[in-house]
């Protein structure tokens, strides 16, 4: 068996990381509170968020996927008396190689502003 052992892995100019163009990763990931102001806590390849109405919010990436269909990942948390079951999802209509539309909803309350939700995206860059 094989191992490759590095502190560093740079492009070959050896001034920056490598791209992860046509490799299995995530080529954004994001974790962002919309609970009271809507701010990203923690990102990979995320610039901005923009909170359209409660529960509805535009994530701009850094670097663009390929196309409009890459697949990904949601999930979240909302921590309060009456347990409610978050779901965070994908709004396909509105995703584009350079933004994604996320929907938060609770099994209780539909659209809602929660402190923890994230994605990641899978697919190609451009």
């Amino acid at each position: 068996m094989s191992n490759i052992r590095a502190d560093e892995i740079s492009d070959a100019a050896g001034t920056g990381p490598i791209t992860l163009t046509k490799q299995s990763a995530a080529k954004a990931w994001c974790n962002f509170d919309s609970l009271t102001t809507t701010v990203i806590l923690e990102s990979f390849n995320a610039s901005s968020i923009t909170d359209n109405s409660v529960g509805n919010f535009d994530v701009s990436l850094v670097g663009s996927m390929s196309s409009a269909n890459y697949a990904g990942v949601c999930g979240g948390f909302e921590s309060n008396a009456n347990n409610s079951i978050v779901a965070v999802s994908f709004h396909s209509n509105n995703c584009t190689a350079s933004s994604v539309r996320i929907l938060v909803n609770t099994s209780s309350a539909g659209a809602f502003d929660a402190p923890f939700n994230s994605f990641s995206l899978l697919g190609d860059l451009a």
